[in-house]
């Protein structure tokens, strides 16, 4: 997840990696239930052991991305003006920003090749981007669906999904869970994984929340940020943060309603499978990038974790002094 001002880089690229470069053994990093091997450090993310076996290799290439023969899929904004554009390439997908370059997706989704902006090496930006899209997008040609949510275990060796746009508080009901005693599987880019016989899996992602300062300060995380920032919480009590994959018991697409003081602060109605499936779609870390020939494969994944979890409305008051009110139901319905 991005901050709201995003900061520009001009720092010289550094000797750039050749077919005849030796290669080394490159760090390791735990990422969204797989093992990420980089030449770029990702302080977001915990050290792996170096024997582990990589799931995605992300390295730097040598000059400028080689053109291909691509097929546009989509397109996303990232934040302001920025885009993204998704293509089909010979053998996976090319990802194209505006501000960080070009990142190749092998078709097994286990290379990844960033070829950054000539003249400059805007890393911060990049690993962003990483953790964000080109990491979901390698893990969809896996086969595993990425939500754009927060995801929270309620009950020990279970978890579910919040899903909203943006503003509409997702992050701030996940950081009430948390205070109610939930803890954190993952913020922003949420991996489930279909299992054989049924059912599905949430694995865990990045441990941080971000919060604007007056749902920061309700739920006892922290006090006003810079304005026009969000806060970045990373610290949390201990046992707060979810490090083996659990069973997702419900998906919840937030829909806030006017504050009623004679009202429910919170109501859930379960969707129809199809509308659940469109809703996992609306709610999709790449669905947006994901047309053409893509398209078909997208949507049986939506519909095949649709048939397996629970997809509800949530109504939710628009209300911060009820939040205790919402996680004292919600905690209800999955003790």
């Amino acid at each position: 997840m991005r901050h709201i001002v995003r900061p520009r880089y001009n720092t010289p690229l550094r000797e750039p990696i050749t077919t005849s470069s030796p290669r080394v053994a490159l760090p390791h990093f735990l990422a969204f239930g797989g093992t990420l091997s980089s030449e770029m450090a990702f302080p977001e993310l915990p050290i792996a052991p170096a024997d582990r076996t990589a799931d995605w290799t992300l390295r730097l290439g040598a000059g400028a991305a080689p053109a291909l023969e691509a097929a546009r899929l989509g397109v996303d904004k990232v934040y302001g003006t920025v885009q993204v554009h998704a293509a089909s390439v010979d053998g996976g997908i090319r990802l194209a920003y505006d501000d960080t370059g070009t990142f190749d997706v092998s078709a097994d989704g286990r290379d990844l090749t960033w070829y950054p902006p000539v003249g400059s090496l805007p890393e911060e930006a990049a690993r962003a981007d990483v953790i964000g899209r080109v990491l979901a997008m390698a893990m969809h040609l896996q086969g595993v669906f990425t939500l754009h949510a927060s995801a929270v275990s309620v009950a020990a060796g279970t978890g579910i999904a919040l899903m909203a746009p943006k503003g509409y508080g997702k992050s701030t009901l996940a950081a009430a869970l948390l205070r109610s005693g939930a803890a954190l599987i993952s913020d922003d880019a949420v991996p489930v994984r279909c299992v054989s016989g049924g059912g599905a899996r949430l694995s865990p992602g990045i441990h941080q929340v971000r919060l604007w300062g007056d749902a920061a300060e309700r739920v006892g995380l922290g006090s006003q940020p810079a304005e026009g920032r969000k806060l970045v919480v990373t610290e949390f009590e201990q046992g707060r943060l979810v490090q083996d994959e659990v069973d997702f018991v419900g998906a919840y697409v937030l829909t806030p309603v006017v504050p009623n003081p004679d009202g429910p602060a919170v109501e859930r109605v379960r969707l129809t499978e199809i509308d659940g499936a469109l809703s996992l779609i609306e709610h999709s870390k790449v669905g947006a990038l994901l047309g053409g020939r893509e398209g078909p494969r997208f949507f049986d994944m939506a519909t095949t974790v649709a048939s397996r979890v629970p997809v509800y409305a949530l109504r939710i008051t628009r209300d911060l002094g009820r939040l205790d009110e919402v996680t004292r139901v919600m905690t209800s319905w999955h003790a």
